[in-house]
């Protein structure tokens, strides 16, 4: 058969419904490394195996599979998401992604769709950053980890080697085997194409009326802590005029300052108080130390800059002390996987909105590696992180034709 001919025999296996019911499947709440989270993992490999996949979690907890392709000599296309979550959660957030990519990988199947590369399908662990830093599964496998995890790792009793050591145990007890490759031995993936279906945890494809974005980049996120120090008094007893120096004063002007320059950037930049702690945080004692977590996210490398100066002469203004907490850089994804998954969204007259990403994902890892693209699935909320998020079956569907399409591009044009 030709290309088209290929994929419309592919689009009349893929389900959405299908997809969904395998989320609901799994527990709800997800926290990494958790016994939900590996019950979910387990669950996952169980799907894997349904379709006729052989699964195998590695010592990092990811699930991984992959098929045979037709060229042997082919390194794999990889579909790739986590289905850890945080607490109190949405249906979708990750999870969406590895059902679907099981999903496409039945739908191949079943179609008897000849692809000249294997596919991979990966379920990483720890993508919310419960336990670790965050994309943990996805950075054992492009050898991206820090020093610091490197450490805790070498420390056999350390929380982390403890905490995989307790999800290793919990997933033989659910009858599943862990492939006995240490760790710190995982060879760095190598691969044609990495592939991430998301919901997006925001609502631009609402406001663009479009059911499915292909993702430009990822954003740049900057964090820092910010102490303010004082003297401390009795609330009663000391005017106010006397309280110039006060800490929680100086913490609502730094607040004010700040807030108004990252507006002025519009939509190009956002920021984010996360936690102000008030030492020593009693109703009739003026502070001595206020401490504050700042974050700010933009797509442009000259915009973090800028407001990183700005924070710092602003607190420094204010007699505030800056640590640097992380620093994250933009991360371009490759323009040939968004091109194959507008082609792809063309093929199925799909609407498709070339957008960003203001949420880190998995993808990030790979971005350097290999070429690496994400579809978004519309999000009808616009909520994220919570229970109000939501996605329109018709528009999972949507993202589920272009992932599979998307695939199918990348199969024919890459090496």
């Amino acid at each position: 058969m030709n290309p088209d001919s290929w994929l419309q025999a592919v689009r009349a296996h893929l389900s959405a419904d299908r997809v969904v019911e395998g989320l609901q499947r799994l527990p709800n709440e997800r926290l990494a490394f958790s016994e939900a989270d590996v019950r979910g993992r387990v669950a996952v490999a169980e799907m894997m195996s349904a379709v006729g996949l052989s699964p195998t979690i590695d010592t990092a907890l990811n699930v991984r599979a992959r098929t045979q392709g037709r060229e042997l000599s082919l390194p794999p296309i990889i579909i790739g998401s986590h289905v850890d979550t945080v607490p109190a959660p949405g249906l979708y957030d990750g999870a969406l992604g590895v059902l679907c990519g099981i999903e496409c990988a039945r739908a191949f199947a079943e179609a008897g769709y000849p692809g000249r590369h294997p596919l991979e399908l990966i379920a990483f662990s720890d993508e919310e950053g419960s336990v670790t830093m965050g994309t943990w599964g996805s950075r054992v496998l492009t050898a991206a980890l820090l020093d610091s995890e490197r450490h805790e790792l070498s420390c056999e009793d350390s929380a982390l080697r403890q905490t995989l050591t307790q999800g290793e145990r919990l997933i033989r007890q659910l009858g599943m085997r862990v492939d006995p490759t240490p760790l710190e031995e995982l060879a760095p993936t190598r691969a044609a194409a990495y592939l991430e279906l998301h919901i997006e945890q925001g609502a631009l494809l609402k406001g663009l009326g479009a059911p499915t974005g292909a993702v430009t980049g990822i954003v740049g996120v900057n964090r820092y802590l910010v102490t303010l120090r004082g003297v401390a008094g009795h609330a009663g007893t000391v005017p106010m005029r006397e309280r110039r120096n006060d800490v929680v004063w100086r913490v609502a002007r730094l607040v004010h300052s700040y807030w108004s320059y990252v507006e002025s950037f519009g939509p190009d930049a956002v920021m984010n108080i996360g936690d102000i702690d008030i030492h020593p945080g009693s109703f009739n004692v003026i502070p001595d130390r206020a401490a504050l977590s700042v974050e700010f996210r933009s797509l442009h490398v000259p915009i973090l800059e800028k407001l990183e100066r700005r924070l710092l002469d602003v607190a420094g203004s204010l007699g505030g002390e800056v640590e640097v907490v992380g620093r994250d850089k933009p991360v371009s994804l490759a323009p040939e996987v968004r091109e194959a998954t507008l082609r792809a969204a063309a093929a199925l007259d799909v609407a498709c909105a070339e957008i960003p990403s203001w949420a880190g994902h998995d993808a990030m890892s790979f971005a350097p590696f290999m070429p690496t693209g994400m579809v978004f699935v519309r999000n009808t909320t616009g909520a994220s992180h919570c229970e109000q998020e939501a996605a329109d079956r018709d528009d999972i569907q949507a993202g589920l034709e272009l992932l599979a399409a998307s695939v199918m591009t990348l199969d024919v044009a890459q090496a």
